[in-house]
């Protein structure tokens, strides 16, 4: 992988575990508050322009931009104006498994705290998961702003936000059921 794929790589990571961890509403005021001290310190770009439109946007529209894998977010998290929001062994977590060293990624963070799955798992399932769910909430729901709203609110099955709970494949699994509980008009 050349260096520049490395790179945003790391930046998608970094990007999933700030949503995963935190509200919209947490990282719009984060960003914003980056936004205004760069700008009074002169270091404003174009990409900030188009990051103040998206933090004026719907929360479905955030996440969107934050964990998509196109050309645009690509481009725009290389601006990322939500940075200093992770702890430094979530960074770290997150920077060792871009750059191809997941393993030791994961021990360090077992012998740190015992609970790799908070800090490690996620990226395995969201890659694969997160676009296929949230088209599930969207269906279920009605809407993507309906749908971003679900994934982010603590919800009383999993005792946290669907999106925390997508760390393996069971937690996948109970996020589609709900969905589909929801969608059918079943129990939830």
């Amino acid at each position: 992988m050349n260096t520049h794929k490395n790179l945003d790589e790391l930046r998608w990571r970094l990007s999933v575990e700030v949503a995963r961890t935190h509200t919209p509403v947490a990282i719009r005021e984060k960003a914003r508050a980056n936004l205004a001290r760069w700008r009074e310190q002169g270091t404003w770009g174009a990409a900030y322009d188009e990051w103040s439109e998206i933090l004026s946007g719907s929360d479905a529209e955030l996440l969107a931009v934050m964990t998509a894998r196109d050309e645009r977010s690509d481009r725009l998290r290389q601006s990322m104006p939500y940075i200093g929001m992770l702890s430094g062994e979530q960074r770290e977590a997150c920077r060792k498994v871009a750059m191809g060293n997941a393993r030791s990624a994961v021990d360090e963070l077992a012998m740190e705290d015992g609970n790799v799955e908070i800090e490690f798992e996620p990226f395995r399932f969201a890659e694969a998961q997160l676009g296929e769910v949230m088209a599930q909430a969207i269906d279920a729901l009605g809407t993507e702003e309906a749908a971003a709203d679900w994934l982010l609110a603590e919800h009383e099955s999993f005792g946290t936000a669907p999106l925390a709970a997508l760390q393996d494949e069971g937690g996948v699994a109970a996020v589609r059921a709900v969905l589909n509980a929801i969608a059918t008009g079943g129990p939830v």
